[in-house]
């Protein structure tokens, strides 16, 4: 039963979200290519939310026209934030396959008190560091990039290795590129990113729904 509410509200919340991106682009009639990353980037975290590895797919589809929208934007710091997804990702592929259940979800795990402690310290000397860097590059907004470049990637090695606690930190950066998208005027990421932002609600509630079959 719980199975069958899982996957009728994943697809409702999938289908807002694609519902959204069309209305965005047919009022503000914004690039064709941010269009793609944000139906690719919907569809992704559903999947991801949902233990399923076709997460996969879709998410390189994102991360690669996401990359050339960030380079258009001069956002130095998303550029080697989805440069570093790359490689997670195929990292992470390895390392999901070999931790599927018997339903083919991956099995999740939780970080313990003095591991999200270690977190929280470095995402803060790293985005410390991260920020005067991206600001001698010439970033055009170095304190919102050097925030997200780094939850971001610290929420990636969370997600690959499994651990829940991903969608806390994805919530935390969704809600600052919400911010910082909107200051650029990009309507579709904006859209985007409130979308990802509900989504990490049901992740980190799927993620830490325990299976017969999880660790």
């Amino acid at each position: 039963m719980f199975l069958k509410r899982k996957i009728d509200f994943g697809s409702i919340l999938l289908a807002c979200g694609l519902l959204s991106q069309v209305i965005v682009y047919i009022v503000t009639k914004d690039s064709f290519l941010s269009f793609v990353s944000g139906i690719a980037g919907m569809i992704s975290v559903v999947q991801c939310s949902e233990k399923k590895m076709s997460y996969y797919f879709w998410s390189f589809l994102q991360m690669s026209t996401y990359t050339i929208i960030c380079v258009q934007e001069g956002l130095h710091g998303k550029i080697i934030e989805n440069l570093f997804y790359f490689l997670t990702m195929i990292t992470g592929i390895f390392i999901w396959l070999k931790n599927l259940d018997d339903e083919k979800l991956v099995k999740t795990k939780s970080l313990d008190f003095y591991s999200i402690l270690g977190v929280f310290g470095v995402a803060v000397g790293l985005t410390v560091m991260g920020w005067g860097i991206l600001d001698n590059l010439g970033d055009s907004h170095p304190m919102f990039d050097s925030i997200t470049t780094v939850l971001g990637i610290l929420a990636q090695i969370l997600m690959m290795l499994r651990y829940k606690e991903n969608w806390v930190l994805w919530f935390i950066q969704d809600i600052i590129c919400i911010a910082m998208w909107a200051s650029i005027e990009n309507w579709f990421m904006v859209v985007q990113y409130v979308f990802w932002t509900i989504n990490c609600v049901y992740g980190f509630i799927l993620w830490g729904k325990k299976s017969l079959y999880s660790e």
